[in-house]
């Protein structure tokens, strides 16, 4: 995939001794899927009822140690940078050159619950969300089945076909707050013998505001060695 020339590379990470998979409930790991390497580029619609934007997401994946995302606007135009890593997420403005560094949590302004690299992670591969620990209630309906967690803090829903182990959607939802994540995942590709969604649904609700998000995927790949430049 083609970048701007870097000033510097990044292409390390501490990856866990314990795979993050792990954290995902029993009942819910057979819809995860691993990969040490994962890239994709998707076409993003954005809406939150007072702007919207059209743009190109680049996004890289070391599995367990970093996230890089690029995004480009109108005219295939860079206009910012952003790498998450387990503790923190590092942002350039490419217009400006300002540059910014926020602790991790920041992304809790668009997901509900304690997010953690992996949380980001697992979402961007369309995997489980490991986000409480609570038992998971089954409920089995036809093919599609119903995975319930609860806390006092966190509702957390996903629905999935266990033919193909395929995610239909999921709810994230803060019961303490008016805060709430719902996505759907769809347009499923084939990754190896896995399968990866090309098409995603999201609405995040923080209070009065709402913001939605169309993704469509265009192009990935697996297992292929990546670069970080930042």
């Amino acid at each position: 995939m083609n970048s701007c020339k870097p000033k510097g590379i990044v292409n390390k990470g501490s990856a866990l001794a314990v795979p993050s998979i792990q954290r995902i409930d029993p009942a819910l790991r057979p819809f995860a899927h691993q990969y040490d390497y994962f890239s994709f580029k998707t076409k993003l619609d954005y809406e939150d009822g007072r702007n919207a934007f059209l743009f190109t997401a680049n996004i890289r994946i070391r599995q367990d140690s970093l996230i890089w995302v690029s995004i480009t606007g109108p005219l295939n135009i860079e206009v910012a940078r952003a790498i998450i890593s387990i503790d923190s997420v590092k942002i350039i403005n490419k217009m400006s050159g300002e540059k910014e560094r926020y602790p991790i949590q920041y992304l809790n302004k668009y997901f509900p619950g304690e997010v953690d690299y992996f949380l980001i992670q697992d979402f961007l591969l369309g995997n489980p969300l490991a986000a409480s620990k609570a038992p998971c209630i089954i409920d089995s309906t036809s093919d599609v089945t119903q995975f319930t967690q609860q806390d006092a803090k966190l509702k957390v829903v996903h629905h999935g076909n266990i033919k193909n182990y395929t995610l239909q959607d999921v709810l994230l939802k803060d019961i303490l707050v008016n805060q709430q994540l719902d996505a759907t995942f769809e347009d499923y590709q084939k990754v190896d013998s896995n399968a990866f969604s090309c098409a995603r649904n999201i609405q995040i609700q923080r209070g009065a505001q709402l913001i939605k998000i169309k993704g469509e995927v265009y192009k990935f790949r697996a297992h292929e060695p990546l670069e970080f430049p930042f």
